[in-house]
């Protein structure tokens, strides 16, 4: 992601990023209306950790950060702000 990023960077617009989280898309996903039911959490991507990508990606030129399936709620968006906050 971070090679993805610096590159999409040196373009002038803004970029952004985001992640899933979910261990990966399974056969059962892929069928026709599929559910987020089909699909493992991954148990090592808690809020705090994805912060940790999340500032990877804005140290990358990441101007938009988000939060796919699995990691859309308001705890992980908070400790994003919260890391960004923190004196390095």
């Amino acid at each position: 992601m971070a090679r993805a990023l610096a590159g999409l960077a040196t373009g002038g617009l803004p970029t952004g990023a985001y992640a899933n989280g979910f261990t990966q898309i399974t056969a059962d996903f892929l069928k026709d209306a599929p559910t987020v039911d089909a699909l493992s959490a991954r148990p090592d991507l808690g809020p705090a950790r994805y912060a940790g990508f999340a500032m990877g990606w804005l140290d990358h030129g990441a101007t938009i950060l988000g939060g796919g399936l699995g990691l859309t709620d308001p705890v992980s968006g908070d400790a994003v702000v919260e890391f960004h906050a923190s004196p390095a």
